[in-house]
Formats: C-alpha cells, sequence, structure tokens
C-alpha cells in the first residue's frame, strides 16, 4: 500500500508544475520536486 502511494505521488508531483498556493491536489510549497 504505501510502496503504491510512494509511487502515485511521485508521479503526479514529477507531472504537475511546482507553483506556490493551493492546486486541486492540495496545498504544495514551491521548490518540492522528486
Amino acid at each position: 500500500f504505501l510502496p503504491y502511494i510512494g509511487w502515485l505521488a511521485t508521479l503526479v508531483f514529477g507531472l504537475i508544475p511546482t507553483q506556490a498556493g493551493d492546486n486541486k491536489w492540495g496545498p504544495m510549497p514551491v521548490g518540492v520536486r522528486f
């Protein structure tokens, strides 16, 4: 379960551009990249 969530999070954060503020996945601090 946890490895799947980690893979999914990495994929999502890799596909979406880094931005400040909230997006449809929730708050994401600028500069967070995998």
